[in-house]
């Protein structure tokens, strides 16, 4: 995967129509989000080889509701649901939090998935110590990208989070939530974000923006040749 940073396309529901959105959009990458399609698994499969037709990288996500997901069985269906998606995935989201993490994290190899671990607050961005703490077990859990999403409250958070990737030892991808922090997804690449995510529909976190929106943002942005 490039060192650019890259845009992240979220396919919300299962509709190759939104896939091909984002990409005309000018995702680089798409998420499959497998908590928010509520397929079962024979159709799950199914519609990740229609994704992985339009030839772009695939993150798969079965986002777990203490962060924002919104799968509806235990624990052990939704890590068996993602385990069972590894082949037609290119890079797999488990949370720092699940106690089943580090399975996943060894079926992933198997496949030669590249891992992000992540980390989500809805409420606050935490202090820096924290922050640095996170990111220390990313590392030393494997992952290849570790991701924090926190709630912005004030623009200190958003320096905090600017100030993480500067220091960084790891790939991250940082994002700031909310009203506040929606500028941290585009200032966010700067700094050194490699995977920065936008919708193509609604939104489903707080404070996203649409990946047309991002992708002429950052070309303004970062590309030398902008216009």
């Amino acid at each position: 995967m490039s060192d650019e940073p890259l845009i992240v396309g979220v396919i919300d529901e299962p509709a190759i129509e939104k896939a091909q959105l984002a990409e005309a959009m000018g995702a680089d990458v798409l998420e499959a989000r497998l908590d928010l399609w509520g397929l079962s698994p024979e159709n799950t499969r199914k519609f990740l080889k229609s994704l992985k037709s339009l030839g772009l990288k695939v993150i798969g996500t079965n986002r777990w509701r203490l962060e924002g997901g919104r799968f509806e069985g235990d624990e052990a269906d939704r890590i068996d649901s993602l385990i069972a998606s590894l082949d037609l995935i290119d890079l797999v989201d488990i949370e720092l939090g699940c106690e089943m993490r580090d399975y996943v994290i060894e079926e992933a190899q198997k496949y030669d998935v590249r891992v992000i671990v992540s980390y989500h607050n809805f409420e606050l961005t935490p202090a820096s110590d924290e922050l640095s703490e996170i990111v220390s077990s990313m590392k030393a859990s494997g992952a290849d990208i570790g991701k924090i999403a926190t709630m912005v409250n004030d623009l200190h958070d958003c320096l905090r989070l600017f100030e993480l990737l500067l220091d960084s030892q790891m790939k991250l991808s940082v994002i700031g939530m909310g009203e506040l922090g929606k500028h941290t997804r585009v200032i966010a690449p700067i700094y050194g974000s490699v995977l920065n995510y936008a919708s193509v529909g609604e939104a489903v976190a707080p404070g996203q923006m649409k990946v047309g929106e991002m992708k002429e943002i950052l070309r303004g942005l970062i590309h030398e040749d902008a216009a």
